[in-house]
């Protein structure tokens, strides 16, 4: 903190302990306090748990490298999967346009082609520099200094014991792994009927219903709008048949939790970590959606009175930040009254959704909730975790900027096994170290084209780094969720290409932002479904959802692999052929389980869609 910098060095002393050593190191002058141990087999921790009174503003470790050395991991990377030559920043960040180095999930974690994990413990902001040719450099912006190296030495053993003890995904329901229904609003409750009713007669499978944002009355009361999905209000299909609401009595949904359950759909609800003092009026004036409250949240003033935010500072007021659906407070989930508080809203509501099943049973409907956003900040300047936020567990916002989402998706993840056990699935975009152990996950808002900046190649990318950090119930939203930026060559064509990368995901979602104005030609009322991008591409789309569907036994067993060895069921080359130099740097194949080698088409054709590719084989025997 003086400016100064030091080397911390030669060990003076050592004491041996169950798991390892306790040593003194100088640290220019003053003996410093580390331990060396082995917690896990194949884990080596380092830590310094005393530094004698001084107080540093971050550390910094250097370690030598091969020049032929190659990095992948880092969270969720798309601008490249190998990030040797750059310069890494972990900070969860959400990014709506191109991606460059920010991510909305990190991990100061890398996995090294010579056989090895590097984990750097520290939830604060951290700098992996990767550019030298002999060593690399990785520097914690925080006082502390932990880490463990992971030995393999084969890749999938180091993934195995990185996943050890940061957490494994559990199993996820059946449900999971059929073709989900979404879009950016449901304007309507006739809306959600002609879309579950059109998916059936035009004999596309699906399993789960998305209600993303908005549903509620306001942000996040947990209390869905009855004026919005209501009788009365209709949708008028491209066919011009009109499709009518529910008859919607009570805060329980009955009719249209009953029409899902009919269907054979489960329910996920969208909701983030704000609860709202006031809401923008963008969903009512570009939406024409009825009965929204954009004044304050029905339950801020209990969350307020009982101290359940976060703070801006240490006994300061409840922080209040600004995010894309108005201005709120964060829910401090570091308190445990506060997670009671949040976790009994989920619980009532998944309750309200009860249906009777066919076996004359009541179960929820909803079976489990979108859990959007939890990162840092955003791209239009927006600082959701400001480094002097304070934290019931005395924590700060330096430490929080990449724990927060952890402690956000564990809560609701708890809530929902405590009501429907195993039957649940939470679909998260932040994430952390950690947060792999609560699936599901989607890579957030990317454009529809075929750019490396935030089109299907970065999104391919995204779910191999991914793979590489612990990541396996994972998926993406199939044709690009951004209303701009289309392919130049062939929206239709780009989102086949991308049905045909859904298949081989493991959770196949259509998801698209409906643009507000719809007078406006580059949109359609319907460009939300496949049907809206023509018969071919809604033919590809049946096809491909079918083939997921089929591939259900395949899928769930390699799920059920990655519950008991952390493996990811995304698998990219280098992890199964690591001694083959030419697996790399390929970012663009992968294999899907062990038995799928899965080459998606990046690449457009001026004048028509491109029919081929090339393909790298590993050694094997191949069909």
């Amino acid at each position: 903190s003086s400016g100064r910098t030091g080397i911390l060095g030669r060990v003076l002393s050592s004491t041996t302990l169950p798991n390892g050593l306790e040593v003194e190191q100088d640290l220019d002058g003053t003996p410093v306090r580390a331990r060396l141990t082995f917690p896990e087999e194949g884990v080596m921790r380092y830590e310094v748990v005393d530094w004698s009174g001084l107080e540093p503003d971050s550390t910094t470790i250097t370690a030598l490298a091969g020049s032929d050395e190659h990095f992948y991991g880092f969270g969720e990377k798309f601008n490249a999967f190998d990030q040797a030559d750059k310069v890494v920043r972990i900070l969860t960040f959400d990014q709506a346009g191109d991606k460059g180095d920010h991510s909305y999930k990190v991990a100061p974690w890398f996995v090294s082609t010579r056989g090895y994990g590097f984990h750097l413990d520290s939830a604060a902001e951290s700098r992996f520099d990767l550019r030298g040719t002999s060593r690399y450099t990785v520097t914690n912006l925080f006082r502390s200094l932990a880490f463990q190296v992971v030995y393999g030495p084969r890749l999938t053993d180091v993934l195995t014991r990185y996943t050890g003890y940061t957490g494994r995904p559990p199993l996820p329901p059946p449900w999971a792994f059929g073709t989900w229904i979404s879009t950016d609003v449901w304007r309507n409750g006739g809306e959600v009927r002609y879309a579950v009713s059109n998916f059936r007669a035009r004999r596309i499978p699906a399993s789960v219903f998305v209600f993303d944002s908005p549903w509620e009355l306001a942000y996040n009361d947990f209390t869905f709008n009855r004026k919005q999905f209501g009788k009365g209000k209709k949708f008028r299909g491209e066919d011009g048949v009109e499709h009518d609401g529910f008859e919607l009595v009570d805060d329980r949904m009955e009719d249209m939790m009953t029409f899902f359950q009919r269907n054979g759909l489960k329910v996920i609800c969208w909701m983030t970590p704000f609860i709202n003092t006031s809401s923008t009026k963008a969903d009512r004036e570009d939406h024409g959606v009825e009965g929204q409250n954009l004044g304050e949240s029905p339950n801020y003033s209990a969350g307020e009175e009982n101290g359940f935010f976060v703070r801006e500072a240490n006994d300061g007021p409840s922080l209040k930040v600004k995010w894309w659906k108005g201005e709120g407070s964060p829910v401090d989930f570091t308190n445990p009254a506060a997670q009671d508080w949040l976790a009994g809203q989920l619980k009532s509501l998944l309750e309200r959704s009860s249906v009777t099943t066919q076996a004359g049973t009541r179960e929820p409907a909803i079976g489990g909730f979108k859990t959007d956003d939890g990162e840092t900040r955003s791209s239009d300047g927006n600082i959701y975790i400001p480094e002097s936020a304070s934290y019931a567990d005395g924590r700060t916002g330096q430490e929080m900027r990449n724990g927060y989402c952890v402690e956000y998706h564990r809560t609701v993840y708890n809530a929902l096994r405590e009501v429907v056990g195993a039957n649940g699935l939470i679909f998260a975009r932040s994430g952390f170290t950690g947060t792999q152990a609560f699936p599901g996950y989607w890579a957030g808002d990317n454009a529809p084209n075929f750019g490396a900046e935030n089109g299907l190649p970065s999104v391919i990318i995204a779910g191999l780094s991914a793979a590489m950090s612990g990541y396996s119930i994972w998926g993406h939203d199939v044709g690009g969720y951004q209303n701009s930026n289309f392919s130049p060559v062939s929206r239709s064509n780009l989102f086949m290409r991308w049905t045909q990368f859904g298949c081989f995901s493991p959770i196949l979602q259509m998801h698209r932002q409906v643009k507000r104005n719809q007078n406006d030609p580059e949109s359609t009322p319907f460009g939300q479904y496949p049907w809206g991008y023509g018969s071919d591409a809604e033919e590809n789309f049946r096809f491909y959802a079918r083939l997921h569907t089929r591939l259900f036994p395949y899928i769930y067993t390699y799920a059920k692999e990655s519950s008991e060895s952390g493996l990811p069921i995304i698998r990219p080359l280098v992890l199964l052929h690591q001694d083959d130099p030419r697996t790399h740097a390929i970012s663009d194949t992968y294999f899907f389980g062990n038995e799928f080698l899965v080459a998606p088409v990046i690449r457009p054709t001026r004048g028509g869609a491109a029919t081929e590719r090339t393909v790298y084989l590993p050694r094997g025997a191949w069909r």
